[in-house]
């Protein structure tokens, strides 16, 4: 957040930043724990299903920004990571992200079976 609030021309306080938002970034942002853990009274993720949907030209928020997080980010046995970098897409929701979703909420929200296909 403080490399693009700075590269827009903007400080990390208020107004744009009020304090009171600042403190709950601080206690709730998901890069505050330690995502790599397998301990689950200190890692929120283990157990969930992730899918990252990132354009490989983003120059909003660059892969780069998130790769190192994503790489460590701990969803156990129970979880699932599913990371997909689309080359040459930018800031954008392409038609294959979309599908991905689709078959990502279908497989592990949607359907009986957690191998189910569409």
């Amino acid at each position: 957040m403080g490399p693009r609030a700075s590269a827009s021309g903007f400080s990390i306080s208020a107004p744009h930043f009020p304090p009171s938002l600042l403190s709950y970034i601080k206690i709730h942002d998901p890069c505050s724990v330690d995502a790599s853990s397998s301990d689950p009274s200190v890692n929120p993720f283990l157990g969930k299903d992730i899918l990252v949907l990132c354009g490989a030209e983003d120059k909003l928020v660059p892969w780069a920004a998130s790769k190192e997080f994503v790489e460590k980010l701990e969803v156990g046995s129970a979880g699932t990571k599913e990371v997909i970098v689309e080359e040459g897409a930018g800031h954008e929701c392409t038609a294959k992200m979309v599908q991905a979703l689709g078959k990502f909420v279908w497989k592990h929200a949607l359907s009986v079976s957690p191998k189910a296909s569409i």
